[in-house]
Parts: structure tokens; sequence; C-alpha cells
């Protein structure tokens, strides 16, 4: 099943940010330094960000000075922790200190695509994809 199929599924449960361009998505990589997978790609291009089953997707296409915009979200989280999260993108979190990244670059925490959730430093492999991850939250 693809994002799009996903979100069809389940329409009532989903808000929809604003597409980002490929100049922001680009850029994005650029300041992160990684390539996104294939998959978040082409979400961030489609849907810029969401709220889907009262989960806010972190994403592009909004404001960069906030949520949920992901260099805003990664650079804070650096900044509060004053620990590096160098290859991994923020995608959400459980609202209570428990966020959720998908693996962009070479990473000790999993393979390149993989969903962790990232807790004091303990990752856990929670999906194998950022779809495989949006097809557990639409559930």
């Amino acid at each position: 099943m693809n994002i799009q199929e996903i979100f069809k599924n389940c329409e009532s449960f989903l808000s929809v940010g604003k597409p980002a361009s490929e100049l922001e998505v680009r850029n994005a990589e650029t300041v992160l330094g990684l390539t996104f997978p294939k998959d978040y790609r082409l979400f961030l291009l489609q849907y810029g960000n969401v709220v889907l089953n009262s989960n806010e997707i972190f994403g592009l296409g909004c404001r960069e000075t906030g949520y949920p915009n992901i260099i805003f979200v990664r650079k804070s989280l650096e900044k509060i922790d004053q620990t590096s999260y160098a290859g991994l993108i923020p995608i959400c979190t459980n609202g209570f200190g428990e966020y959720h990244f998908l693996i962009g670059a070479p990473s000790p925490y999993g393979q390149e695509g993989n969903i962790i959730s990232l807790e004091n430093n303990q990752a856990e492999v929670i999906a194998d994809s950022f779809t495989d991850f949006m097809e557990q939250l639409a559930q």
C-alpha cells in the first residue's frame, strides 16, 4: 500500500498541510546533511505535513520557525539535548518526550529508511519504512 492509499482510507482522521516545493525539500536535505528516502520525499512533495489519527507528522511546507517543521524540530532537539541527531529526521513525538525518527543516512541506530523510537539514547526500530509507519498509525 502506498501513502496515497493509506490516507484515502482514513480521510476522516486526516488533516493535510501544504505540500513542500522541490526547492524546500532540497534545502532541507542540505541543511540536515542527508537524502530523504523516496517515500518520505514523495510525502513532503504531496502533503508537506499531516495530522493522522491525532499524530502530528512533521515535515515541510510550513513556517520554518516552529512545529511541525523538521529542520526546526531537529535543531531544537539538538539544542535542548546537546546531542547530535546527524542522519536522523524527526517525524513525530508521542508528547511524553519520546520521538520517532526516520533514518536518512548511515546511523548506529538502524538501516536507512527505518523508523526508530528514540528515548534516553535507546533506539528501537518500530517500522521498516515511512510508508509502513504511516500504515501503522492509520490503523
